[in-house]
C-alpha cells in the first residue's frame, strides 16, 4: 500500500472542517434589497447640509449592506413631495427617506395632502440635529438679536428673511421668535438652496434663517454674519455666537433634525439593520468630526425611539402653527 501523504491527508481535514463550519454556521442576512439598488430619496435639494449628510451616510452604507446606496434629491412642498415617493414604494428595503423637521409638522400646515409620517412611514433612526442660525448680509445693519427686532418693529413686514421653505425648522425657527418677540417680517421660502444663498449673499433678501453648516464657509470668508443660535447652548464652530435665549429670550430653543424612515410595512428586521449600521456610521471618529463642524449634533437612536419622539413632535406643532396661521383650513 502506498503510503499516506501526511500533507495531502492535513488538506483534506481542513477543507472538511471548513465545509461543516460554512453548513452549519447561521445564514449570512439576505441582501436588503433583493437584486437592486437602495434610493436614498432626500426631501431636500443638493448642495445643502441634508444632502451632505445624506451622501455621507450612502458613502458608508454601502459596503455596510453590500448594495449600491444611490442619493436623489426630490425637494418640493416643503419635503412633502419626497415623503409621498417613499410612502408610495413598495416595503421592500429598496426606498428610504432622508427627512427634516418639516415632516413633523405638513400635518397641521398641509392637512389630509400631507403624508402622515406615523401611518404611511416607518421610522428607522433620527440621524442628528442641530440649532437653526440667523445670519444676515453685511450690509444689514443689525448685528444682535434686539437690532433684528427692532428694524422689524420700525416698519412691520417689510424686513425680508428666507428659509428653506414653509414649515421648515428655519421658519418655524422665525415664527416662535416673531410671536415672542411681537414683531412681523417678510417670509421669502426657497426651495433651492443654492438660490438662497445666492440671494443672500447678494443682498436680495438680507436675512436668512438657515441652517449653520450651509452658512459656515461665508461665516468664516466674512461675506455673511451670525446672528445668533437657537439651541439651548452656543456651538463650537461658533463660540462668539449666542443662542436666541441668551439674547433676551430665556426658554427659546428650536432644534432643526434630520431622520431616515421606509415605506410602511417594511420589515421590521430591515429597519433594525439599517439603523445598526447607522447609528455605527454616526459613532465613527472622521462622521463625528465631520458633523461637528457643520454643527450636527448624531443621534442614531432606535426605531420604536424615533416613532415616540416623532409622534410628540408632530403634537408639539399642531398649535404653534395654527397661532401662526399657517395650519391647513
Amino acid at each position: 500500500m502506498k503510503p499516506r501523504d501526511p500533507l495531502r491527508h492535513g488538506a483534506m481535514l481542513i477543507a472538511a472542517l471548513l465545509a461543516w463550519t460554512l453548513a452549519t454556521a447561521a445564514p449570512v442576512a439576505a441582501a436588503p434589497c433583493p437584486g437592486g439598488r437602495i434610493r436614498l430619496i432626500v426631501s431636500q435639494g443638493a448642495g445643502g447640509v441634508m444632502d451632505n449628510v445624506a451622501r455621507t451616510l450612502a458613502e458608508r452604507l454601502e459596503p455596510a449592506l453590500g448594495q449600491p446606496v444611490v442619493v436623489e434629491n426630490r425637494p418640493g412642498a416643503s419635503g412633502n413631495i419626497a415623503s409621498a415617493l417613499v410612502a408610495h414604494a413598495a416595503p421592500d428595503g429598496c426606498t428610504l427617506l432622508v427627512a427634516a423637521t418639516a415632516l413633523a409638522v405638513l400635518p397641521s400646515t398641509l392637512g389630509d395632502a400631507a403624508v402622515d409620517p406615523l401611518r404611511a412611514l416607518a421610522p428607522v433612526t433620527k440621524i442628528a440635529a442641530q440649532p437653526v442660525l440667523i445670519a444676515a448680509n453685511p450690509t444689514l445693519p443689525a448685528t444682535t438679536v434686539a437690532d433684528v427686532v427692532a428694524l422689524a418693529r420700525q416698519a412691520p413686514g417689510a424686513l425680508a428673511y428666507a428659509t428653506s421653505g414653509i414649515a421648515t425648522s428655519d421658519h418655524l425657527a422665525a415664527l416662535v421668535l416673531s410671536q415672542r418677540a411681537d414683531m412681523e417680517m417678510l417670509h421669502v421660502p426657497y426651495v433651492n438652496i443654492g438660490q438662497e444663498m445666492k440671494d443672500l449673499l447678494q443682498g436680495e433678501v438680507k436675512l436668512a434663517f438657515m441652517l449653520t453648516g450651509t452658512a459656515q464657509p461665508h461665516l468664516e470668508a466674512g461675506t455673511l454674519k451670525a446672528i445668533a443660535v437657537t439651541g439651548p447652548s452656543r456651538l463650537a464652530a461658533l463660540p462668539d455666537t449666542p443662542t436666541v435665549a441668551e439674547s433676551g429670550y430665556p426658554g427659546y430653543e428650536i432644534l432643526s433634525w434630520y431622520g431616515l424612515l421606509a415605506p410602511a410595512g417594511t420589515p421590521a428586521e430591515f429597519l433594525d439593520l439599517v439603523q445598526r449600521e447607522v447609528a455605527s456610521i454616526l459613532k465613527s471618529h472622521d462622521v463625528g468630526k465631520t458633523f461637528a463642524a457643520k454643527g450636527l449634533l448624531p443621534v442614531g437612536n432606535t426605531p420604536a425611539q424615533f416613532r415616540v419622539e416623532l409622534a410628540a413632535l408632530v403634537a408639539y406643532w399642531r398649535p404653534v402653527v395654527k397661532a401662526a396661521g399657517i395650519a391647513a383650513k
